[in-house]
């Protein structure tokens, strides 16, 4: 997933249109790889509540 990102330069709306999804679906897929640092909270928020999830972590 991260080369897929460096292959579109951290874009993460250009690698989900690479991928097929929306962003939000790739800033999910991200934290739940473990990578969830690598974005703000607030964004990770947002992509949360565009797929109907709760916030999983600290609260």
């Amino acid at each position: 997933m991260l080369s897929r990102l460096a292959d579109h330069g951290w874009h993460l709306a250009d690698t989900a249109a690479a991928l097929g999804i929306d962003e939000a679906r790739l800033g999910l897929r991200l934290e739940s790889a473990g990578f969830g640092f690598l974005a703000r909270q607030e964004v990770l928020d947002a992509y949360r509540k565009q797929h109907g999830r709760h916030r999983t972590r600290n609260g």
